[in-house]
Parts: structure tokens; sequence; C-alpha cells
């Protein structure tokens, strides 16, 4: 059986980003399982926007975070990511934390999927960044065998392992650090390229 994805995104102000977003994710040529936006407190028209794209198609889900949810001890981004990871079930062998910024092709995923299906002991991946500069789209060059945070790709088995995420900026270190400790192996796909729309570190995420 081919293997299947769900994605979670936590989305606090993300109308536009939102929206650009969706349009990458209907077009992609293998639908996900299921995507679950977390929305986490905004101010404009992110949950609108969210209700509206989950009462077209039936594969997206909404939810909101709340005082007192599970794994308060983490920052308002993560504690929505694990909120969604809940209200993802069993749904996708591969689970995707999916920022809003974010755009790419519509073949991402399946190529994503085609990373996983051959190599069993990928345990998380991700696309390989551009950010526009000077009026170009440029790739930004990530070292060794880490993964971008926008678009991290975890196997299930892994994620299992690596849960719950720290609540810091060394988040994605430890994650793979836990996860080549299981005897996963992490990396970026350098032929898998995703567009950042906002600089990496320039927002809190969320």
């Amino acid at each position: 059986m081919p293997l299947t994805y769900a994605a979670v995104t936590p989305a606090r102000d993300e109308e536009e980003n939102l929206r650009r977003l969706a349009a990458c994710m209907t077009a992609q040529t293998v639908t996900p399982a299921r995507w679950v936006i977390v929305e986490n407190g905004s101010s404009d028209h992110t949950l609108g926007l969210a209700r509206a794209l989950a009462a077209e198609h039936d594969w997206i889900r909404v939810e909101q975070t709340r005082p007192g949810a599970a794994y308060d001890r983490t920052s308002p981004y993560m504690r929505a990511f694990h909120h969604g990871v809940d209200a993802l079930g069993a749904a996708g062998d591969v689970v995707v934390k999916l920022d809003a910024d974010v755009s790419f092709e519509p073949d991402f995923f399946a190529r994503v999927l085609a990373a996983f299906e051959a190599d069993a002991d990928l345990g998380i991946t991700s696309g390989t960044l551009f950010e526009e500069q000077g009026g170009a789209w440029r790739e930004i060059i990530l070292l060794g065998d880490h993964c971008w945070g926008p678009t991290r790709c975890y196997r299930r088995a892994c994620l299992d392992v690596v849960l719950p995420l720290d609540d810091g900026i060394g988040y994605a270190t430890i994650d793979e650090t836990r996860a080549r400790l299981a005897g996963f192996r992490t990396r970026t796909l350098i032929d898998v390229p995703f567009r950042h729309h906002r600089p990496e570190g320039a927002g809190e995420g969320g």
C-alpha cells in the first residue's frame, strides 16, 4: 500500500499565508489523508477562512487551542502543533509540521512520500528552503543531516519516539538526535524545493 500523509498547521493571524498554502494543498497530486489547521488566537479572519476551507474539503479539519489544553508547558505554537497531532488520530503514515507561510509545487508531497518509501529508515525529512532575496528566490543551505522546520515531515513511528517536541529554538536538533538514537535517518530533500515567504527566524511561528 502507498504511504499516506497528514499535516498540522498552527495558524495565528495567517489569513494571507493560509490562503496561499491552501491553494498549494488543494493542488497536490496526492491528497492528504487529513489536514488539521489549528487556529491559535487570531485577530484577523484566519478562523473564518479555515472553516470555509473545511466546509469545502472533507479532509480539512479546524481545531482551536484553549487554556488548559494538553502540553501547556509549551509555547502557543508548539501547543497548537501537539493539539493538531492529537486531532489527527491515526491519519497519515507521515505527519507534517507545516507552517502557514510556505508554498510549493503540486508534486511536493508525492516526492516526499517517495523518499520515505525508498528509505525505510528515513525518520525525519523536509524540502529544501528558498527565500526571496533581491527579487529572486535563492536556496538557503542547511548543513549536515538537518531538516527545515517549516515543512518538517515525520514517519509516524519516528514521531512517536520524538514527541513531545521541545519548546525551544533547539527543538529541531533535539528531535533529530532522538530519531537517530532510535535508529532513524534524517535529511533534507535537496531536490524538493519549497518557498518560505517569511525570513527564517523572523516570526515566532504561528
